[in-house]
């Protein structure tokens, strides 16, 4: 990503998935809002990027998922056509001051896109080829270069029960 990055807001609060393993989910969502907003040197170019990560590591103990198969979560977006990619970093990507590998999860979809409804995405770890035993930090990205039409825009997604499986 060689762009600088646009605005992008997070908050926790009563945006959760009303799932079976997720009792509280009144209280346990997460929406992520960004405004990609293009350069005014560059107007013509996809707008920004903004990224949300969540953090694995234990002080200076990185989390082992190595016994998991998958990255989970749940997903909806707030008009339908919403674009994210999701990333991984490991204890070397760490040290490399690096991104994990970001790859576009609407494959992982129930639906094939993410749309206004919630739907769980199941994404295989070794897909990111990254050392799961390792594990710092899961990224949410979102980047003006995945829309077809170059214009200013806010994205606006909510996620749940992010877990390993």
């Amino acid at each position: 990503l060689d762009k600088p990055p646009s605005r992008i807001l997070a908050s926790r609060g009563p945006f959760g998935h009303e799932s079976a393993n997720n009792k509280g989910y009144e209280k346990s969502g997460l929406k992520i809002t960004c405004n990609l907003i293009p350069l005014p040197e560059n107007p013509t170019e996809n707008p920004g990027w903004g990224a949300y990560y969540t953090s694995l590591k234990k002080g200076q103990e990185y989390f082992d998922a190595s016994r998991f198969g998958h990255l989970s979560f749940w997903i909806r977006g707030e008009n339908g056509d919403e674009k994210i990619q999701i990333g991984l970093v490991d204890k070397q990507r760490d040290e490399s001051g690096k991104f994990g590998d970001i790859g576009p999860i609407e494959a992982y979809t129930q639906r094939g896109m993410i749309d206004k409804e919630w739907q769980k995405v199941k994404i295989p770890l070794d897909l990111f080829q990254v050392n799961p035993a390792e594990l710092n930090q899961v990224l949410i990205v979102i980047d003006g270069a995945a829309f077809d039409k170059i214009a200013p825009r806010t994205i606006t997604v909510y996620l749940d029960d992010l877990a390993f499986e």
